[in-house]
């Protein structure tokens, strides 16, 4: 009994031991096969570098694919590019300038005036412009198919090569024009100090005229004023001159009065030789005027009357000299050389050389005739 027991025990040793036995071989040779011998650095930089260049390559393959697509763009932007130049050459080959010949006439039909414009548009498009209603009545319209809506004051028509149209006008009121206007004194000279003026108005208006105030002046023209017929034109106005004096007074260098006052009529440009005497035990000691060269008179001063009535001071200083005179104080008018012109122009001309010349020849056949008879007496 005991020898059977320790047979079955013997027995499930060893079939425990055959188990163990078996999977301890499993194990070994499972360690054997996965087992790797162990990698330095080097070679795993030299096993990884076959892997990366396929992905280069893989990106190259990708970079030369979008290549062909970018050259397929550039190639579609060039193929436009030309179509735009043909868009805007045509543009420019439609453009063109439409003439407007516009032909103004007054009321009574009369023409005023004639003019061009230019407008410019597109081959086969339309063309529109306003008109001011106001101003002008549209009679007629030619050229292509432009044509006036009175509706809302509007000329329309199709653009086409070298068109012209031509407008008929009728004005509603009279241009404005521009009037310049001239004043003159009583003897036709320019009115000095007087402003430039301009008026406006429509041709043939009459106008109120307000003149401005000249010193020196009076004005004497009309209170109102017709309007030219043509712009620029003048409209000349007239004024008087008006009486002045001057006053000449004679002091010492104190102020003291040494004799009567002068007074002399003139009028705004009058001009003269104002001459001072010398008064006795005085002499001129004035800044102005030069040493005189007429006996009697110490000094010549020329003087121009201005706008207004003026005094004339003439001072002196004690003289220890000859100061004694008769003469008074004059006002000479300068003498104007057109008067003097004009006396030579009116002098008949008197024919001197051919008079020199029929003596001569005179002259010539008595000689003559002396000789001839001379030589026949001998």
């Amino acid at each position: 009994m005991k020898l059977i027991k320790t047979k079955k025990v013997l027995s499930l040793i060893c079939a425990g031991a055959l188990i163990w036995g078996s999977t301890f071989s499993d194990v070994v040779s499972a360690n054997e096969t996965e087992e790797v011998p162990p990698v330095t650095t080097e070679e795993a930089e030299a096993t990884d570098a076959p892997t990366e260049a396929p992905a280069k390559e893989t990106e190259a393959s990708t970079e030369e694919t979008e290549a062909p697509a970018k050259e397929t763009e550039a190639s579609t932007e060039e193929t436009e590019a030309p179509a735009k130049e043909t868009e805007a050459s045509t543009e420019e080959t439609d453009k063109t300038t439409v003439m407007f010949n516009y032909i103004v006439q007054k009321e009574d039909g009369s023409l005023v005036n004639a003019y061009e414009i230019g407008k410019s548009g597109v081959v086969g498009e339309k063309l529109t412009f306003f008109v001011e209603p106001t101003e002008v009545e549209i009679i007629s319209v030619k050229g292509g198919d432009f044509a006036y809506n009175s509706a809302n004051n509007t000329i329309t028509g199709t653009v086409s090569k070298d068109l012209q149209v031509d407008i008929v006008v009728k004005l509603l009121k009279a241009p404005r024009i521009t009037a310049i206007i001239k004043f003159v004194d009583e003897e036709g000279n320019p009115v000095i100090g007087a402003p430039g003026i301009r008026e406006y108005g429509e041709a043939g208006e009459v106008k109120d005229f307000k003149a401005p105030k000249v010193a020196g002046y009076k004005y004497t023209g009309p209170e109102t004023i017709t309007m030219p017929d043509k712009d620029g034109d003048t409209i000349t106005l007239t004024y008087e001159r008006i009486p002045l004096t001057l006053t000449v007074v004679y002091v010492d260098e104190n102020g003291k009065t040494l004799k009567t006052s002068d007074s002399f009529d003139g009028k705004i440009g009058d001009t003269g030789m104002l001459k001072l005497p010398p008064i006795k035990g005085y002499k001129y000691i004035g800044k102005e005027g030069t040493a005189s060269t007429t006996p009697g008179y110490e000094v010549e001063i020329p003087y121009t009357f201005g706008s207004s009535d003026d005094t004339y001071t003439a001072v002196y200083a004690p003289s220890t000299g000859k100061t004694t005179s008769n003469e008074k104080t004059k006002l000479e008018p300068e003498k104007k050389e057109t008067k003097k012109k004009e006396t030579e122009k009116k002098l008949p001309k008197t024919g001197t050389t051919e008079n020199y010349m029929s003596i001569i020849g005179v002259g010539i056949l008595v000689a003559g005739a002396i000789l001839y008879t001379t030589k026949k007496e001998a």
